[in-house]
């Protein structure tokens, strides 16, 4: 048990090792990740110990996590890494779609709003601007309260 607790162990190192290259830790970030790799680590062992062996730690148990941890970073490391990197990349690459998704989707939600306010506000311009060449003094309260609706419904630019 105590060897299959070891190759978890390296298992979770190569999980943390993955994702510290996938967000390119510098120094704080490694020693922050190391600190979390390990507080996560030690109860996940002691839990399985105390299921295993009613929480006894000996010197053969401490030999056997070495011995699992060792035999993973050296017979398994290698093909599970890539496999790793997968599958966060397919996670990556779903939140990315999830994204330009969502973006499509409010900006079809959008477009008849802007259809409407176009259809609204360029008949009414052409209205204003006439009244203004004929002297009509309704223009500016008017062109503030439209000024401000276009602010309040332009979306922003990307």
């Amino acid at each position: 048990m105590t060897i299959i607790i070891g190759v978890l162990a390296g298992l979770l190192f190569d999980l943390y090792r993955v994702i510290a290259q996938l967000f390119n830790l510098k120094k704080w970030g490694l020693m922050i990740g190391d600190i979390l790799y390990w507080l996560i680590l030690t109860p996940v062992v002691f839990i399985i110990l105390l299921w295993g062996n009613g929480g006894e730690v000996r010197f053969y148990v401490v030999i056997g996590l070495a011995i699992g941890a060792i035999l993973y970073l050296q017979l398994l490391s290698q093909p599970i890494t890539p496999l790793i990197k997968g599958f966060f990349n397919i996670v990556k690459q779903s939140i990315n779609l999830a994204v330009k998704l969502f973006k499509l989707i409010w900006k079809a939600l959008c477009l008849p709003f802007k259809v409407v306010f176009v259809v609204v506000t360029a008949p009414v311009g052409f209205v204003f601007k006439l009244l203004k060449k004929l002297g009509v003094g309704i223009n500016k309260p008017v062109n503030r309260l439209i000024g401000k609706l276009r602010l309040w419904i332009k979306p922003k630019q990307e």
